[in-house]
């Protein structure tokens, strides 16, 4: 479970840029890729969307196992 923040927020990056390739080739090649850019953008929100849970989760099991003043 560790890391899994990290490999979904990486994710979405690469998400975004594939929304970004697809935007600036439609424009140059005068051609309308709306359903791919809307998939691609529902699919990076959504790896957006899981990694911060799962960091929100490592947090929590880091939090619980910390102890704080005296025993």
């Amino acid at each position: 479970m560790m890391r899994t923040h990290a490999h979904r927020c990486t994710a979405t990056a690469q998400l975004i840029c594939s929304v970004i390739v697809v935007l600036f080739l439609g424009a140059l090649l005068d051609i309308g890729f709306a359903l791919p850019v809307a998939l691609l953008f529902i699919g990076a929100m959504l790896a957006c969307l899981g990694g911060l849970l799962a960091l929100l989760r490592e947090v929590f099991i880091a939090t619980t196992s910390l102890r704080i003043g005296r025993p």
